[in-house]
């Protein structure tokens, strides 16, 4: 199970059994012992105001032995049953709402300018038309999948298509054999027009000129140190020099980092040792590491840094797939959160629940428990 310490965890346990009326031969094999599904707790909060309101959880859906995430697990199709203290509530006492905007991916996607990259883009430009008042683009190769400049735009535009929703945002940087990584688009947005026109800008030849040409060696493992330093602005805490961000102003949102990593080549800078690349990367084990692999790169390296996912491509004609696999396991990730709502028949102190969850077209099945603490004295009046 992925722990991940910039979500608020609560209580998170998973129960063998209910007890009560859960007991029949149907049930059995929804317990613990047998679920092909695991639900990680994200936080759980009460709206009581006034002696008026309900309890909600808000959970990840994963595969229990592949750990990916698990999406479109929504009523009526899929069936859910709540136990409280073993007593099964009414289904119709229960909401369950689908991708609640309480987790926030911010997305990191950094990527390989160096030598290479640069050199397919030669006879490409990129300006700004004053008479139509719009960017106008110069590509003698918008129909050659065998070209790495324009497959690497065409590519990262398709995933910013397919990853950027309202719980994922999207910032993209670039590197080559200097020390620092740069910004194409500085800060995560859900602005596709504003990350699409940031990633043309390795078409414009004025740009590649001013800040590409001459940078021909791969800072790799450089560059993964500077993303994860960039990254931990973006999370709710983090281990950067013993940093912690400031509280966020909304504290019922929870915010994540993923980096995602494109190269065609090995490190060859040798500014920072895989030691240190990888310390890094072990000592930030809540952010996520996504590594897109192109042609002749170090498989073993690419695959402990894409601790959460390597997609190897290996060819520039086939580039766009591991950019497309790579969207839609994030994109199935962004819709893997559920949020329950409910209003407990017990009025005070602390009460067990358990919610089994069963799909039974695609045979899924599994449970969550957790302890939640009711308000002390408060005639609560539900407003489900």
């Amino acid at each position: 199970m992925k722990t991940v310490h910039t979500l608020i965890v609560l209580c998170t346990i998973l129960a063998s059994g209910c007890g009560g009326s859960s007991s029949s031969g149907s049930d059995e094999a929804n317990s613990t012992n047998n679920s092909n599904m695991a639900f990680d707790v994200i936080s759980t909060n009460d709206t009581v105001t006034g002696g008026t309101g309900h309890y909600s959880i808000t959970y990840q859906a994963r595969d229990r032995a592949e750990l990916s995430p698990i999406s479109e697990l929504e009523q009526p199709n899929v069936s859910y049953t709540l136990y409280e203290n073993d007593f099964e509530l009414a289904e119709s006492k229960i909401q369950i709402e689908k991708n609640p905007k309480t987790v926030i991916n911010h997305i990191m996607l950094v990527l390989d300018f160096s030598g290479s990259v640069v050199g397919d883009c030669e006879g490409i430009d990129r300006y700004f038309d004053t008479s139509s008042g719009q960017f106008t683009v110069t590509n003698p190769y918008a129909d050659d999948n065998s070209n790495l400049c324009n497959q690497l735009v065409s590519s990262a535009t398709r995933f910013i298509d397919t990853v950027v929703t309202d719980n994922q945002k999207l910032a993209i940087f670039y590197f080559n054999s200097r020390s620092s990584i740069f910004p194409l688009v500085e800060q995560p947005t859900s602005d596709k027009k504003q990350l699409t026109e940031g990633m043309q800008v390795l078409f414009s030849k004025q740009f590649r000129e001013l800040n590409l040409s001459g940078y021909e060696s791969t800072n790799l493992y450089g560059a993964i140190v500077e993303s994860t330093k960039i990254a931990c602005q973006w999370v709710d805490q983090c281990h950067y020099d013993g940093l912690t961000t400031n509280s966020p102003e909304n504290k019922e949102l929870s915010r994540i980092a993923s980096v995602v990593v494109f190269t065609d080549g090995r490190e060859l800078a040798a500014r920072v040792s895989e030691e240190e690349m990888m310390e890094m990367v072990n000592m930030h084990s809540d952010n996520y590491y996504y590594t897109i692999g192109l042609g002749n790169v170090d498989d073993t390296i690419m695959k402990s840094i894409g601790k959460d996912g390597f997609f190897k491509v290996e060819d520039v004609a086939n580039l766009n797939e591991g950019f497309n696999d790579l969207g839609i396991g994030l994109e199935d990730w962004a819709n893997s959160f559920y949020k329950l709502h409910f209003c407990p028949t017990q009025q005070t102190g602390d009460s067990e629940i358990v919610l089994k969850v069963r799909d039974n077209e695609r045979k899924l099945f599994g449970e969550l428990a957790v302890t939640i603490t009711l308000p002390t004295n408060v005639d609560l009046r539900c407003d489900l």
